[in-house]
């Protein structure tokens, strides 16, 4: 665990569901999930399809 006036970095030992996703991205640019990777993944398919949803 990290915690500096600019960052605060934790760990969790957790499940990779869609609520977990929709939470992370319902945080946008406020916060960055480092790992794992399929996490990262996750959220990245959320965002472009949300884009590719609304963009004109």
């Amino acid at each position: 665990m990290a915690d500096t006036p600019t960052e605060l970095r934790v760990r969790l030992s957790i499940i990779i569901n869609k609520e977990l996703v929709f939470e992370l991205a319902r945080l946008g640019p406020e916060v960055k999930v480092l790992s794992p990777q399929r996490l990262i993944d996750d959220l990245n398919q959320f965002h472009h399809q949300a884009y590719q949803q609304y963009c004109l």
